[in-house]
């Protein structure tokens, strides 16, 4: 029995001497590294009334990943609104060419496109539709 707890407290000393962070309490100190892992829910030599949570500020065994975490959504949102930009993009692109379209075509939609926009909520401004009455609007064409 004596020669195990001299070979524990020398194996402490020597993790010690290698890593000088060691010997400050913490869930991998010296302690730790010789004995091995303290049973859930307990802090090594503090006795039986603060928790790990209490001592170290994260639960026992656990990194707190919240940085990284932080990173990668942030990293996330910057992806995801350049994506919805881009999308933004090409449906105002979308919406002039239609505008062109609704013009060519003296703003006499066909009923299916027209009932297609209206479900949609696509309404063009005044800036890219053309007439809208039912006549032909060919200027060509006399009345």
């Amino acid at each position: 029995m004596r020669s195990s707890i001299s070979s524990s407290l020398e194996a402490i000393a020597n993790v010690e001497r290698q890593d000088g962070s060691s010997k400050h309490l913490s869930q991998n100190d010296s302690l730790s590294q010789v004995l091995g892992k303290e049973h859930p829910g307990r802090v090594r030599a503090l006795g039986a009334g603060p928790c790990p949570t209490q001592v170290f500020g994260n639960a026992a065994g656990q990194s707190s990943g919240s940085t990284e975490s932080n990173a990668e959504d942030k990293r996330m949102i910057v992806e995801l609104t350049a994506k919805l930009e881009e999308e933004q993009a090409k449906r105002q692109s979308i919406h002039k060419v239609l505008g062109y379209v609704v013009q060519q075509l003296g703003g006499n939609l066909p009923i299916e496109i027209a009932a297609e926009m209206a479900s949609l909520g696509g309404t063009l401004d005044s800036s890219c539709a053309g007439p809208s009455s039912s006549g032909n609007q060919d200027p060509q064409q006399k009345s």
